[in-house]
């Protein structure tokens, strides 16, 4: 019975009660106490039936809610976003700009925090907690988007993705591998990086593990598939690279990044060494080194990225 139906019959029952109730006064005695008795019961049994079919309703809807739990989402059949490169934010000049090494935690966090942006997008479309993503990016390839794997094993990306991966997820690569591990191709990769002076703009159309967004959406959801397996984000990033304390690694920027007082030296520092930079006629503090870097991000498809459905694990 549907809950409209459940109340007007209930309605029912209350209006006969009170036409009853409103005769009682002019009946005798035994009279009285035969139609409460009877009214009480029909109630009694009424209500029985309401509570039966309550009860029954709240299984149907557990039911429903476990068969939506244990839905799986194959998110390597998640179409790779149809986005390329168009120049509609002029690409500053920050061959002058002062970073930290890359193999410091700062110098990491300096390069990374301009795709912080993307991270973000692609972190709310597919429900995984703030700053994964560009915790893996510290960890992968220190935030430089055109740094390959140091072995040459044909892992590149901001999140290095390695071939079998990249194929399995829908990416173009530079050459036709489904290996875990080819050299061939790493080699391939540093022939382009060089043949091309590391001109993002034209390595995209080489490989799209290049493109800051499809890389990091790619990897985003090998990352998804994963925590349908493990049940867990941590067991999800043990998994994603199979190495050692990989997950505590992430763990240790995702908290170093989310660290306002940490971030706030990172600047301090980052300002004093480029006191003396200007772009456009402008100093140049982190944060607005930031800002420039990220609104360049919008020539790579940000702003279509995000207009698309979010798929998020149940």
């Amino acid at each position: 019975m549907a809950l409209t139906d459940q109340v007007e019959s209930l309605y029912q029952r209350l209006t006969h009660l009170g036409n009853a109730i409103e005769t009682l006064g002019s009946q005798p005695m035994d009279r009285r106490a035969f139609l409460l008795g009877g009214l009480g019961v029909i109630l009694a049994a009424g209500c029985g039936r309401e509570t039966k079919k309550t009860e029954i309703e709240k299984k149907v809807e557990g039911e429903k809610e476990e068969e939506v739990k244990n839905k799986k989402i194959d998110y390597s059949k998640v179409p790779v976003p149809k986005i390329g490169y168009q120049p509609l934010v002029e690409e500053p000049d920050f061959s002058q700009i002062d970073l930290r090494g890359s193999w410091l935690p700062e110098g990491r966090i300096e390069r990374a925090m301009r795709w912080r942006d993307i991270t973000y997008a692609v972190e709310y479309r597919y429900g995984i907690p703030k700053d994964y993503l560009l915790g893996m990016i510290c960890v992968e390839s220190k935030g430089l988007s055109i740094k390959p794997n140091e072995e040459g094993d044909g892992g590149v990306g901001l999140i290095h993705m390695q071939p079998r991966m990249a194929k399995a997820y829908g990416l173009e690569t530079i050459t036709d591998s489904n290996k875990l591990i080819d050299r061939e191709q790493g080699q391939a990769i540093k022939d382009a990086i060089e043949l091309h002076n590391g001109d993002l703009r034209k390595l995209i159309e080489i490989d799209e593990r290049f493109h800051p967004i499809k890389n990091i959406d790619a990897a985003a959801r090998f990352l998804c598939d994963l925590r349908q397996q493990t049940e867990t984000w941590q067991g999800a990033l043990e998994k994603f690279s199979g190495r050692r304390n990989y997950d505590s690694d992430i763990m240790d920027y995702v908290q170093k990044v989310q660290d306002g007082k940490y971030v706030e030296r990172v600047a301090l520092e980052f300002n004093w060494r480029n006191r003396k930079i200007r772009i456009d006629g402008k100093e140049v503090p982190f944060h607005r080194f930031v800002t420039l870097a990220q609104s360049t991000n919008r020539n790579y498809g940000l702003d279509e990225y995000k207009k698309l459905p979010g798929i998020h694990l149940p």
